[in-house]
């Protein structure tokens, strides 16, 4: 693989959620996104339902791939201008998809990614993930209902009902929605909030344990 960049170089780790079999399904966000509201219902939305793998699409020296799978993205696209819902395309962004654990997924995708010129490495595992879940390969994939995710956010977007929002709120270069960022800070600050008082508890038990030995 040739990372684009030298932060990506370690994206592949994502395809470790794929060996995660204790679970029916998983969902994969990236770190930065703004949840508005509860997830849940994407798990049991028409959109996440098992698909059938299509074997005469199938391409021989890949190696053995699942009978059956779910995987499902929103399109990828670029610009704070843009229609909502998005207009679905051809593909798909690596920071918001729903699959289904496998091992026999998660070893297609490794057999994938070490075949050089198979697909465009410069782009990592959204590539990869890509060229694996193409429409016209064995397992296409599915666009997710565009309530639960959308990217380069606005209010008229969180007003209509977006469960989750996909912006890098930190950056006080961009100019974004003074009320979207506000709630952004202070979920962040929630959380830090939390993880204080709990650090904070385990380390008094910690000590009375100590006290109490």
């Amino acid at each position: 693989m040739k990372p684009g960049l030298v932060r990506w170089r370690d994206m592949l780790s994502k395809l470790r959620m794929w060996q995660l079999v204790e679970y029916e399904k998983t969902l994969f966000l990236d770190a930065d996104m703004l949840i508005a509201k509860r997830m849940d219902g994407i798990f049991t939305d028409p959109t996440a339902a098992p698909l059938r793998t299509n074997f005469s699409a199938a391409v021989a020296d890949e190696g053995p791939i699942p009978s059956s799978y779910i995987f499902t993205a929103q399109t990828y696209f670029e610009g704070r201008v843009h229609q909502y819902p998005v207009p679905p395309g051809g593909f798909f962004s690596g920071g918001f998809f729903l699959a289904q654990p496998s091992i026999e997924a998660f070893n297609y995708y490794r057999h994938l990614a070490s075949m050089e010129g198979r697909f465009d490495s410069n782009g990592m595992e959204q590539h990869m993930l890509n060229y694996a879940h193409r429409k016209d390969g064995p397992m296409p994939w599915a666009e997710v209902n565009y309530i639960y995710t959308t990217t380069w956010p606005s209010l008229r977007e969180y007003e209509a009902g977006a469960h989750s929002m996909h912006e890098k709120w930190w950056d006080e270069s961009l100019q974004l929605d003074d009320e979207l960022r506000g709630m952004w800070y202070q979920a962040r600050d929630d959380m830090k909030t939390f993880h204080a008082a709990r650090d904070g508890a385990g380390i008094g038990e910690e000590s009375k344990d100590t006290l109490l030995a």
